[in-house]
């Protein structure tokens, strides 16, 4: 479950998002796309229940960058990480890069 303002995150621009988290996890992710309340029966009010397809291993990955993506975190970040590369935590918060120079 996510809350249900996070769910343009995980999809992303023409769901750029939610395309690289399947091809680099190997799951099949499932996001409500009703303009009404996506609220799953038992499910916490204002969240949405996204599902996942795949082997275990490749559920705990989706789900990992999903949460992640979810709290505003880089999901091009966790799929490279997730297909062998090695990602650095840079601790940038300003990506307009004024702080760089």
């Amino acid at each position: 479950e996510v809350p249900a303002n996070c769910v343009g995150l995980i999809i992303g621009r023409a769901g750029s998002t939610i395309k690289r988290l399947k091809q680099a996890t190997g799951c099949s992710i499932e996001v409500p796309q009703s303009r009404g309340p996506r609220t799953a029966p038992g499910s916490e009010e204002g969240t949405v229940v996204v599902k996942l397809a795949g082997s275990a291993a490749a559920r705990k990955q989706a789900a990992t960058c999903i949460r992640d993506a979810a709290v505003g975190g880089d999901p091009e970040d966790f799929a490279a990480r997730f297909e062998g590369s090695l990602v650095l935590p840079h601790g940038l918060e300003n990506f307009d890069r004024e702080a760089w120079c």
